[in-house]
């Protein structure tokens, strides 16, 4: 693995005739800056600056900080080069942010093909070594996911979840568990990309996908609303706490209906103190409006919160 430093300019790119004479100037103040430090090779290619090592003696360590005082550099980053191959950019990508991704509590792929011969467009790269790497490192999908609904945040996972489908008429068993564990993580959707894009089977994976969701979501015994988040610690804490605990009263106890009944608060507030736990009772709640309700306010409410006026 060859360690190497990839840096990206400022405002250099908005230049216009006279470009070339700020690439050349940026070079050549790298240059100057590293020379005390060791023996660099330094290239500007494709709107980007590659700083490798040139010995064992150079330090990348203390190149990455001699140049980020260079003026003209926008951000830089430890990067790794390796062969023009998915399997081989994956492995590395393994290998390399393996303690990055142990801790991660979110990432994000993005590809910038130069090369337009590789067999792969950038987006379709970027699903490839994305899945792997959420299959490679599966806690770190399941923190997103937390954190996510912790905040309040729809998130979606799209990830070659049955990509089989591309070719084949019937999903592999790992893929049908991909996609039921995602719903019982409480994701807001699952999403298919190429196996309808450009899959021989689109109808077919499509349906596959709706039939596992809709068996996870009757699933009633392991799939039921989720009272042991902790919302507490970015919510209001008492609005969180009672709303935890009448879900779970609701749930308990079965009753029939949840009423939220204070003057001082309108519609749309007073039933989205129980929506405060994120997933939705098993019983409807019933807010008392004691301001004037119309449209606006009946859309701003929760999933299954009945308005009701005396």
């Amino acid at each position: 693995m060859k360690d190497l430093l990839l840096c990206k300019p400022g405002e250099i790119f908005l230049k216009g005739l006279n470009k070339h004479y700020f690439e050349e100037r940026l070079v050549a103040n790298v240059k100057r800056r590293l020379k005390p430090i060791g023996h660099f090779r330094v290239t500007y290619l494709q709107s980007a600056l590659y700083i490798e090592a040139a010995d064992d003696a150079a330090d990348l360590d203390a190149a990455y900080d001699a140049v980020r005082k260079v003026f003209g550099i926008a951000t830089i980053t430890r990067a790794a080069a390796c062969e023009k191959d998915k399997d081989a950019i994956t492995a590395l990508a393994k290998s390399y942010l393996h303690d990055a991704m142990t801790a991660a509590h979110s990432f994000k792929v993005e590809t910038k093909r130069s090369d337009k011969r590789f067999p792969m467009t950038s987006i379709e790269l970027s699903q490839y070594v994305g899945g792997e790497l959420a299959e490679a490192f599966p806690n770190t999908q399941r923190r997103i996911v937390e954190k996510c609904i912790c905040a309040k945040r729809p998130v979606i996972i799209a990830t070659q979840m049955l990509y089989s489908m591309v070719k084949s008429p019937r999903p592999t068993r790992a893929e049908v568990s991909d996609v039921a564990s995602a719903i019982y993580e409480r994701v807001d959707a699952v999403m298919l990309s190429g196996e309808t894009a450009n899959g021989l089977y689109p109808v077919e994976a499509v349906a596959t996908m709706a039939r596992v969701a809709r068996e996870i979501e009757n699933d009633e015994v392991n799939n039921g609303p989720n009272i042991d988040m902790n919302l507490v610690r970015i919510n209001n804490e008492i609005t969180a706490q009672l709303a935890r605990s009448a879900v779970r009263a609701s749930i308990n106890l079965r009753v029939k209906a949840i009423v939220i009944d204070k003057p001082g608060l309108n519609l749309a507030n007073g039933a989205i103190g129980i929506g405060e736990i994120t997933s939705i009772p098993t019983a409807p709640a019933i807010a008392q409006a004691y301001y004037r309700y119309d449209g606006e306010r009946r859309r701003s409410l929760p999933l299954d919160h009945t308005p009701y006026k005396k």
